[in-house]
């Protein structure tokens, strides 16, 4: 409609109502531009606060599952320098509740945590696009950050797991496994029976659990540093979730 009448106009020669025909068009397309300018932007902004709230849901259960590893790395370092100082002191465990304590301590120095996940949620990001729709710097840096750490953390545990199952078979030697569910740290095998004197006797075995010793401690660095990385990025979230 708004054609035809600029139409009329110039053929009736008609120039101040050309003009003003044509500045209603630049007007009405340059609303449009905008309206369409703020839909999508506001539809960014939903989109935005929905991978938040995801990322957010990922990081909680990373967060819990690194507390977790964290704590079970502390119990191993602590169960090997048992076992250590028992056989360098020849202290062998004699009562029921002795032995029961001496074959759980053999089970945690043989308990491993495999370093949590990468966020499916931040992948996904990564792969469409959609990282930049966050606005915050901080709270991309931060994930960035974890997931590198995540590969660190994963390549690490595979290497130091390598150098413990080639120096544990000393220990494996004098040790009889049985299945059982339910066992602490979901590691599904309990320490049935044991051979401390074998042990005590066997030169192989605190040069084993000073390896293993060194595995759990680096797993642990690892790990605490992966939990810090994680907590960073709770902490962006939060922060932009409050907002």
């Amino acid at each position: 409609m708004i054609l035809r009448r600029i139409a009329e106009h110039v053929k009736a020669q008609n120039w101040f109502a050309v003009a003003i025909d044509f500045v209603i068009v630049v007007i009405g397309v340059f609303i449009g531009i905008e309206v369409s300018n703020w839909n999508a932007a506001h539809a960014d902004r939903n989109r935005e606060q929905v991978l938040i709230q995801r990322v957010a849901a990922d990081f909680e259960a990373i967060e819990s599952r690194l507390s977790a590893s964290v704590t079970v790395f502390d119990n191993s370092l602590a169960a090997i320098d048992s076992i250590s100082q028992a056989i360098t002191r020849a202290d062998a465990p004699g009562t029921a509740r002795e032995i029961g304590a001496f074959g759980e301590a053999l089970r945690q120095v043989m308990v491993s945590r495999v370093p949590a996940w990468r966020s499916a949620t931040f992948l996904e990001m990564q792969s469409s696009g959609d990282l930049n729709l966050l606005r915050s710097a901080a709270l991309k840096s931060a994930l960035i950050q974890y997931d590198q750490q995540s590969g660190i953390a994963e390549m690490g545990w595979k290497s130091l797991n390598d150098v413990s199952l080639m120096y544990n078979a000393a220990i494996y030697d004098h040790v009889r496994f049985s299945a059982r569910d339910g066992v602490p740290s979901g590691t599904g095998f309990e320490i049935a029976s044991f051979d401390f004197p074998g042990m005590r006797a066997d030169a192989r075995v605190l040069p084993a659990l000073s390896v293993q010793t060194m595995v759990q401690a680096n797993n642990r660095a690892l790990q605490r540093q992966q939990l810090q990385r994680a907590s960073l990025v709770l902490s962006a979230l939060r922060e932009e979730l409050a907002n």
